[in-house]
């Protein structure tokens, strides 16, 4: 992993589990920063609450591709 000069994370490629990823996780090159650990935190807190993850699917590309069609619909 590398940071830039600022403290964020600019390395490509995906990195975690894609039932919490942060959206701007699923880019070809992530800027992470401190928001991408507060939408983890709340990801992790649906879970709790819910007994779920946030964002399901039967394999991983399924839920990326679930949660690409969400991100790109949102437009």
């Amino acid at each position: 992993m590398e940071l830039d000069d600022d403290g964020c994370y600019t390395g490509a490629g995906f990195v975690g589990t894609p039932c919490y990823a942060a959206p701007e996780m699923l880019s070809k090159r992530p800027l992470l920063n401190v928001r991408t650990d507060i939408y983890l935190l709340a990801a992790t807190l649906h879970h709790v609450l819910t007994g779920r993850p946030p964002h399901e699917g039967s394999t991983t590309q399924q839920v990326i591709d679930r949660k690409s069609t969400r991100l790109n619909s949102s437009h």
